[in-house]
Parts: structure tokens; sequence; C-alpha cells
């Protein structure tokens, strides 16, 4: 089996593609496992993003006047409603 590896055209051929094709299927899993790291990056920014949005529009909620337009039109200028 050696000698055919090693001695024979064919066999150095054989193996030559045998690790191209090994070092071609470890580069794709790499380039996938790159792109699913840089993915799950984007995402835990865009939740911490939001995050920040909703508490920034809590504190904005917060802060608002809980009467209605009504309720302050009439206290501004009816008097006796």
């Amino acid at each position: 089996m050696l000698t055919f590896l090693f001695e024979r055209t064919a066999g150095k051929a054989v193996s030559l593609f045998a690790l191209a094709a090994a070092l071609f299927g470890w580069w794709q899993l790499d380039r996938l496992q790159q792109r699913n790291l840089g993915a799950a990056n984007e995402r835990a920014e865009a939740n911490e993003k939001a995050g920040e949005l909703v508490d920034k529009g809590h504190a904005a909620r917060d802060g608002v006047d809980e009467r209605t337009a009504l309720d302050r039109l009439r206290e501004r200028y009816c008097g006796d409603c």
C-alpha cells in the first residue's frame, strides 16, 4: 500500500488530491465557524442596543404626565367645568 502511494505517479496524485481535499474541507469549516461567530457577535450587539433603547423608552414613559390631553385642556381653559 505504501509503495503505491509513494513510488508510483498515480499514488502520488491520489495522496496529493487527498491532501488538497482535506485542506479545502478544513478551510470551508473554518470559514463557516468564523461566519457563525461573527453573526453571534452581531446579534449580541443588536440585543444590547435594543436593551438600551428599551430602557430609554421606559425612562421617557415614566417621566410623562399621566393626565390626558382633555384633562390638561380643562384645567387650563375651563376653570368651572
